[in-house]
């Protein structure tokens, strides 16, 4: 019994001493320069703008994420095909590039809205564009950064959010100390990692990790993002098996959120049983929703046109 009681103090204090060191590091990464300081190329983006003939051309904007699901945001992946695809459809196609190259930050870290914003009305300013029709897609991390762009601009008039979140995270930086996204030289409030979720995360359950900063309810409250504000039609496309994080679960929070709020535009929540990377055998289902619910609702002002040219900005 002596011997038991003995061991179990040591584990007790093993445990207490984890808890302080991992305390003390934390306040360390928030104080350390790289947390103080905006990267370099802060609000810089790399943008690339392919244009169909014609004029009055909705303008459709594409943020990928971090993960590898991102088809139209690669050089290997954002292929002839997929492009005229879209631009079969009408639409001129922005592929925003806005971390991980150089001129840009190095990581998806306090992203600047304003930058973004920025480039969208820089490629929404081209003769050829029609900018009182501008939508946006975004893709995991990038749903985050679209869904938050929408609820700042109102000159985004509609959003599809695939396998998205509801609120703000950590940057994916080495410290996860600091927000994905900033505005005004502020970083926007996100929800925080703690120990539980990186001891989690180590064990190589990520969606785990995020389901346990999730539990944060006030820091969920502060991060949360006001799909609301958004000024036109919404759609979330989430993976019902994700691995990454629990999208379909956070896409029903933000329709729930909208339901709460009266949003007085169409807004529609998609599932699929596959995993994170499954909405791309489906994204057909994108484009006739920005069809029925954005562009058929003023067809005047969002003329289709389906020849190609590329244009760099």
């Amino acid at each position: 019994m002596k011997l038991f009681t003995s061991f179990t103090k040591w584990i007790l204090l093993a445990l207490l001493t984890l808890i302080i060191f991992f305390t003390a590091y934390h306040s360390y990464l928030r104080l350390r320069p790289d947390a103080v300081n905006f990267p370099e190329h802060h609000g810089k983006v790399h943008s690339q703008l392919h244009l169909s003939q014609g004029s009055q051309q909705p303008l459709l904007v594409y943020l990928g994420g971090e993960e590898d699901h991102h088809h139209w945001n690669s050089d290997a992946s954002l292929n002839a095909k997929q492009v005229q695809t879209i631009n079969d459809r009408g639409y001129a196609l922005l592929s925003l590039e806005y971390f991980g190259k150089d001129g840009i930050p190095k990581h998806l870290d306090r992203i600047d809205l304003a930058g973004v914003h920025k480039a969208i009305l820089n490629a929404a300013s081209h003769p050829q564009i029609n900018s009182q029709c501008i939508a946006v897609i975004g893709v995991s991390k990038g749903a985050e950064l679209a869904l938050t762009l929408g609820s700042y601009y109102p000159e985004i008039r509609a959003v599809a959010g695939i396998v998205p979140s509801n609120v703000v995270f950590a940057g994916f930086t080495n410290t996860m100390a600091t927000s994905s996204l900033s505005i005004n030289g502020e970083q926007l409030p996100f929800v925080p990692v703690s120990l539980h979720s990186v001891l989690t995360y180590f064990t190589q359950d990520l969606k785990s990790s995020i389901e346990i900063m999730l539990q944060d309810e006030k820091a969920v409250e502060n991060a949360a993002i006001k799909v609301e504000h958004i000024q036109g039609p919404l759609l979330f496309m989430s993976a019902i098996n994700d691995r990454h994080w629990p999208s379909t679960e956070m896409s029903e929070k933000m329709m729930q959120r909208l339901r709460n709020h009266d949003f007085p535009y169409h807004f529609e929540h998609i599932t699929s049983a596959g995993e994170h990377g499954a909405w791309m055998s489906q994204d057909d289902k994108i484009y006739d929703f920005f069809e029925e619910h954005l562009m058929a609702k003023n067809p005047s002002d969002c003329p289709r046109y389906n020849t190609v040219s590329t244009q760099e900005y």
